[in-house]
């Protein structure tokens, strides 16, 4: 089943907070999650009543045919009535389940928080920077006093619950906003391909941005089997943009690794694996950031 990412870049508009990062975004998630089971509540109700309210009108309309001795299968015409169009109506989008949206936050780390252990420290160097390129395109703000940097991304089956998602997110960050978050940045995103559950313990993302033809993102894919064969990494995903809302790198590669533990230039070799065009795609053209995971 194909998934799509909504991803959200957040800034704090003052340096200092009372509470924690864990604190804020814990409360985020709880009123996030609370507010998207309502929805799927009356999502649920609205489709019955539908139902209910038409299918008393077709099965008036068929009375005439329903008359004995099929007059003892009334229920059971009635139930096959009902659940043919709320069948109907969740096959064509109206109904969105809302239980599967998972939701994850992190805090976008400075170039200078991220170890180099010495394996090739100018590349890593070069896409770190290009990584704040990509920051400042989609609307952060890297003055010298400028806020903490965060992204959350939510995960979610359906196309049509994105507008849903979107709507709840900003509701919750308007009523809980004690922290003076703006959002700077949105994107959505659709999943090429990914490996392991959405849930990790891993301290840290590593996202890779870059252009590609399809021809390069086929051999990506077959590389990434080295990641965890040597690395033991078991979480990454490629994602390619679906809607532009200030992003403008088509596709994102990334991947759940403790990167204290293992070093980024490393893990950028085995990658490429030889691959000169994918190498010039990812450690030339593109750009790398790094997130630490808060929940």
């Amino acid at each position: 089943m194909e998934q799509f990412i909504y991803s959200i870049l957040l800034q704090q508009q003052r340096a200092e907070s009372a509470n924690s990062d864990i604190e804020v975004f814990s409360d985020l998630r709880t009123s996030i999650k609370e507010l998207l089971d309502i929805k799927e509540i009356e999502s649920k109700k609205s489709i019955s009543e539908f139902a209910q309210k038409n299918g008393a009108s077709l099965r008036g309309g068929l009375a005439q045919f329903l008359s004995t001795p099929l007059k003892s299968d009334k229920e059971e015409i009635d139930r096959l009535i009902i659940d043919s169009f709320e069948n109907l109506l969740k096959q064509a989008g109206n109904f969105q389940s809302l239980n599967d949206v998972h939701f994850g936050s992190y805090k976008i780390l400075e170039p200078q928080q991220v170890p180099l252990h010495r394996q090739l420290v100018g590349v890593v160097k070069r896409i770190l920077k290009n990584g704040k390129t990509v920051l400042n395109d989609s609307g952060v703000s890297l003055a010298k006093n400028s806020g903490d940097i965060f992204c959350s991304m939510f995960t979610v089956e359906q196309f049509s619950s994105l507008p849903i998602v979107k709507n709840v997110f900003e509701q919750v960050l308007e009523q809980k906003n004690e922290q003076n978050l703006s959002v700077v940045g949105q994107s959505i995103s659709s999943v090429v391909f990914r490996s392991g559950n959405r849930e990790h313990s891993e301290k840290n993302i590593v996202q890779m941005n870059f252009v590609a033809d399809e021809s390069e993102i086929a051999r990506l894919q077959s590389n990434v089997a080295v990641l965890e064969h040597q690395f033991g990494i078991k979480h990454f995903q490629l994602t390619k943009r679906t809607f532009e809302m200030g992003r403008t790198v088509p596709y994102r590669f990334q991947f759940a690794v403790d990167i204290d533990k293992h070093a980024l230039g490393s893990i950028i070799v085995a990658l490429v694996s030889d691959d000169e065009a994918l190498e010039d795609a990812l450690t030339t053209e593109g750009s790398l950031i790094v997130l630490e995971k808060i929940l």
